[in-house]
């Protein structure tokens, strides 16, 4: 890979890594239930869809983390290790944002998601009553993020943005 195409990849990485932390952390929460749904999941599976798989971690990890770090520390680590799993669900390597492999990767992350954070909550709380009496909590916000990352998708697949500042990249 030649210099400008890593900076490329970089800077994109860098603007995913913020809007995914801004997204997460303060920007178009819809309160339910024992908190709020964020749209920083539909960002990560974005990232996910455009950039090769350790460009879009970077991206991933830095965005949740630092949204983590600034609102629930003790979410971190957990964090970290599901959103990697959820980007390895995807692939930057077709032609649209949307296709099989990424509608795919849209039920896959969902259940990284769902599963990830109900054992995370049972090993952090030391209860495994816990999880289960807040799992409904766990399964709408990644499903409504799969969701509009399919309508978001779809959109930008019409604009042809992949072909436009992707090309030869994933």
């Amino acid at each position: 890979m030649i210099q400008s195409e890593k900076v490329h990849l970089l800077t994109i990485s860098s603007i995913f890594a913020a809007i995914i932390f801004l997204f997460t952390a303060y920007f178009f929460h819809i309160p339910f239930a024992t908190g709020y749904i964020h749209f920083g999941d539909t960002l990560v599976f974005l990232a996910a869809a455009l950039l090769p798989k350790p460009y879009a971690i970077g991206a991933a990890v830095v965005g949740m983390g630092l949204s983590d770090l600034m609102t629930a520390p003790i979410w971190v680590l957990p964090t970290v290790l599901i959103k990697t799993l959820v980007v390895l669900s995807f692939s930057s390597k077709t032609e649209k944002i949307v296709c099989s492999r990424n509608m795919i990767g849209v039920v896959c992350a969902y259940f990284v998601n769902v599963a990830g954070y109900f054992v995370f909550t049972g090993i952090l709380y030391q209860d495994w009553l816990f999880p289960i009496v807040r799992l409904y909590t766990d399964l709408i916000p990644p499903f409504i993020c799969g969701i509009l990352f399919i309508a978001i998708g779809k959109v930008l697949d019409r604009t042809r943005l992949k072909e436009k500042f992707f090309t030869g990249r994933g």
